[in-house]
């Protein structure tokens, strides 16, 4: 005997020029189709979770939708509600790759029915994103830059999730670089707070690229910017910014707080170092993804490899 299960998660901060795409894990899709919210919330749903959750949900444009079958006996509801939100946060990091966004999600409904009884779950993961300065706007994407978002998400699904128990990797040392990378920029970009933003950025940026506790400002900067950049007078820039937020970061995680320099003329240079910060780290990650030989270095988690890696981007 079998349930049939109906996935309902509203996505807030987003816009889309398609009516409907699918994400490619379970059958789960993106979809503006208001007549999916009409038929989840029926009657009885309605009397379980109430009409406001139904009017809220119907403000928003757009939705995580899926319905699917699942044998009785394999059923741990709760378990599968954390495992497809979970799932959705993956693509609102999947739409950072592409573009800075605050693309979030609240409340997620799973229902599950055999014809005779009716179950709700509803439930939330910490996935209130925001942007590179804190804030929670709305962007819209273009068709293309969903399908670039696509296969960042299919790349951090099957990254961060074992195939054989549907169960998030942790962090210990075993783990590779890109996905304690991953982790550090997921919880920056729940943060609002630029200065804890940028710190937990800086994590990202060691996981990738630290190969020494040696002068790290400037040994990262080094690295990311020879990384990044060709030209000399490129590299140069990159450098500056790399330790401009390094200087935050080190304000931020060791007790003095946020610069008053940086907070002055409505936070100007303070919201610079914010989107210098979310920018350079997107352009690290999609130039690693980017390219098969580095992906493999960083799954071989051999720290060996990456200093030697680096040791020649340094001296090339």
């Amino acid at each position: 005997m079998n349930y049939i299960c109906t996935l309902l998660n509203s996505i807030h901060g987003f816009e889309m020029e398609m009516e409907e795409f699918e994400l490619g894990v379970y059958d789960l899709k993106v979809t503006t189709k208001k007549e999916l919210i009409n038929n989840f919330f029926d009657a009885l749903t309605l009397r379980i979770t109430g009409q406001s959750q139904f009017q809220s949900t119907r403000k928003l444009k757009t939705f995580i939708h899926n319905q699917f079958e699942i044998p009785k006996t394999k059923l741990n509801e709760k378990t599968l509600l954390a495992y497809l939100l979970k799932t959705s946060t993956i693509f609102s990091n999947a739409l950072w790759m592409v573009k800075d966004n605050s693309v979030r999600f609240e409340t997620g409904h799973l229902k599950f029915t055999d014809n005779n009884v009716l179950t709700i779950h509803s439930n939330a993961l910490s996935s209130l994103y925001s942007s590179s300065i804190g804030e929670k706007t709305i962007t819209k994407f273009s068709k293309q830059e969903i399908n670039h978002a696509k296969e960042y998400f299919k790349f951090f699904f099957e990254l961060t999730f074992t195939e054989e128990e549907n169960k998030p990797k942790n962090s210990h040392a075993e783990v590779n670089r890109i996905i304690r990378a991953y982790y550090f920029m997921d919880l920056a970009r729940i943060n609002f707070d630029i200065g804890t933003k940028v710190s937990l950025y800086c994590s990202s940026f060691e996981c990738l690229f630290s190969v020494s506790n040696g002068e790290l400002r400037h040994r990262l900067s080094e690295t990311i910017a020879n990384f990044l950049e060709t030209d000399f007078e490129q590299k140069k820039v990159v450098y500056n910014k790399v330790k401009a937020i390094y200087d935050l970061r080190s304000s931020v995680t060791h007790g003095s707080g946020i610069p008053k320099k940086l907070i002055t003329n409505d936070a100007l240079k303070l919201n610079e170092l914010g989107r210098n910060c979310d920018e350079i780290l997107r352009r690290c990650l999609t130039k690693i993804v980017a390219d098969i030989e580095l992906v493999e270095i960083y799954l071989e988690n051999k720290n060996e490899n990456i200093a030697e890696y680096f040791m020649d981007l340094n001296f090339r």
